[in-house]
């Protein structure tokens, strides 16, 4: 026999036990809950999770919940379990190993500030996210998702289900098994500044167009591998790299991506990448193959005038625009614009580095 605690007694239950808080089925709406004491769980009656964008649920907690509110940096093992979740949860600097096991984030987020470290997602579905999913700050380390998955059945457009070191650097954050096909966000995990990021055995989905799956800016260390990318002919690319070393890249599948498999802003000098054993499949026989490295470009060019690119000609192409012409020599690209009108043109430069790849 489980003993639920009152719902309008939550709070003061927090506040004046520890251990395991069973919250009763049903849906309760709550004002916002503060835990300032290491060792609380809240565990409810179940989340079914899967089912959320069905409204069915045993335990559905309404409210926002914000772990050290008094902000005393030592907090240490809040756990949310078998609940579905509908708000904010806010978790504060250096409040550690904690966990979210079987657990809906319906209709809200997770933000977890400076030096909150060696937290767990644990089977956790992120649906209907605000903005972002889950965000790690900075210095959040030790930070593991497992089975993690995301979906929508909204069009209010975000950023990403996962963002890391928005405010500075995040190390060792590991996604695994995981499966993500949210829409109408820039990017599937966002990664700002991290060391030793590892994204393995899972899956991702483009259900609408949006920037790349992952963006990799300023990772140092790190590997994606055994990873299943299906970008349904809407996804133009897999990675968008800037500024990052010594990402291993092996044993993934890309399929129907409408553009290449990785982006680099900044081109290859700053960046290493290994791979192996990958596999694609593109739907459209005009998409870039192959897995190449290279510059988006886009410039201005007024009426009846001619840009240089200095470039050797192999590694240069121009989307096409009429009335836009090209020439080349050994070592420069010249285009002239021939249509009596300012015209933005795009262009990429297939990276020399690639062909190490």
């Amino acid at each position: 026999m489980i003993d639920y605690t009152p719902i309008s007694e939550l709070q003061n239950a927090i506040d004046t036990t520890r251990g395991v808080i069973y919250l009763p089925p049903g849906d309760h709406v709550l004002p916002p809950l503060h835990i300032n004491r290491s060792g609380i769980e809240l565990k409810g009656a179940g989340s079914d999770t899967g089912r959320s964008a069905w409204g069915v649920w045993p335990t559905r907690l309404i409210s926002d919940i914000e772990v050290d509110s008094e902000k005393t940096g030592d907090i240490r093992g809040v756990k949310l379990t078998d609940l579905v979740f509908e708000g904010h949860l806010q978790i504060n600097e250096n409040a550690s190993a904690g966990r979210l096991t079987n657990v809906v984030v319906r209709n809200g987020s997770v933000v977890q500030e400076y030096g909150s470290t060696d937290w767990l997602y644990d089977n956790v579905e992120l649906f209907n996210i605000d903005g972002i999913g889950v965000d790690l700050k900075a210095s959040n380390h030790r930070t593991v998702f497992l089975n993690c998955k995301s979906s929508t059945t909204n069009n209010i457009p975000g950023k990403a289900v996962v963002r890391i070191g928005k405010e500075g650097h995040c190390s060792n954050v590991n996604f695994n098994t995981c499966a993500f096909q949210h829409k109408n966000l820039d990017y599937q995990i966002n990664a700002h500044s991290v060391r030793a990021l590892n994204i393995s055995g899972g899956y991702m989905e483009a259900v609408k167009k949006e920037k790349a799956f992952v963006k990799l800016g300023k990772v140092l260390g790190g590997s994606v591998s055994g990873m299943y990318f299906q970008g349904n002919d809407k996804m133009p690319i897999v990675f968008d790299i800037e500024d990052s070393e010594s990402i291993s890249i092996t044993g993934n599948h890309f399929r129907n991506l409408t553009q290449a498999i990785i982006v680099n802003p900044n081109g290859c000098p700053n960046s290493s990448y290994r791979n192996s054993s990958n596999t694609q499949d593109f739907n459209n026989p005009t998409s870039a193959r192959g897995f190449d490295a290279f510059d988006f470009v886009e410039i201005k060019i007024f009426s009846d005038q001619t840009i240089t690119i200095p470039c050797e000609p192999e590694r240069f192409q121009m989307f096409a625009l009429d009335g836009i012409s090209q020439k080349s020599d050994s070592e420069n690209i010249y285009i002239t614009n021939n249509t009596g009108s300012l015209k933005r043109i795009v262009y990429k430069l297939n990276s020399p580095c690639g062909k190490d790849l």
